[in-house]
């Protein structure tokens, strides 16, 4: 499998140590703040934070990425940049495959790095989790 984080090297401003932080966030390490301790207790609702390590190891594994994938990394890849962000998805899917991604909705851990999630599938699962009624 052809993987494109062979580019990317740890920035002197801390790229690295920021893709420690992911890889500690995945697994579920402890955290100090209140809000991430408070997602770890519901991993099932962070199905936005699951989506985008999974579509950004779509991308760094080469997988044709679709539009609305390519708009939902685009903005990450604008503040982080193209290389780290593929870093994370290595990150993320080196430990799907190990099995201690923690952080995530198994949902997403599960799904095959093949098959894309759609903006449709991502708000459908967002409003059942929040309890949102369907308003067709």
């Amino acid at each position: 499998m052809t993987t494109n984080t062979s580019t990317w090297q740890a920035s002197a401003e801390g790229g690295q140590e920021r893709l420690d932080r992911w890889r500690r966030m995945l697994a579920g390490a402890p955290a100090v703040a209140s809000r991430r301790r408070q997602r770890l207790q519901n991993p099932e609702t962070n199905v936005a934070t699951g989506v985008w390590p999974h579509t950004a190891a779509r991308a760094e594994t080469g997988r044709e990425l679709s539009e609305g994938e390519q708009s939902f990394l685009a903005p990450l890849a604008g503040v982080l940049g193209q290389g780290e962000v593929w870093a994370v998805g290595q990150a993320y899917r080196e430990q799907r495959d190990a099995g201690t991604v923690a952080l995530v909705p198994q949902t997403v851990v599960r799904r095959d790095l093949d098959e894309p999630f759609t903006p449709e599938e991502v708000a459908e699962y967002l409003a059942e989790q929040l309890g949102i009624a369907d308003a067709s």
